[in-house]
């Protein structure tokens, strides 16, 4: 979805964070009470992921230092 590079860590290396939403809707039941079927809900999403990369000079590669299934809020979200 998105990227934005900077020095995140205080080396003077450019570092990189990037959101990847899933191409495809995601379906699941949240279930608020296992015994009242009225009060589950279904929900189709995209879920977001966010993730942080190190820049490494030794390898010339990003080392991949966090990633979150649920920090970036899906767009149906409040």
């Amino acid at each position: 979805m998105d990227s934005a590079f900077g020095d995140l860590n205080g080396d003077k290396l450019e570092d990189l964070n990037f959101v990847l939403q899933h191409k495809d809707s995601v379906t699941f039941i949240k279930h608020e009470d296992y015994y009242k079927p009225e009060y589950n809900d279904t929900i189709i999403t995209q879920p977001r992921i966010l993730a942080i990369a190190f820049y490494n000079a030794a390898t010339k590669l990003y080392d991949l230092i966090e990633q979150s299934d649920s920090f970036i809020l899906c767009h149906d979200n409040r």
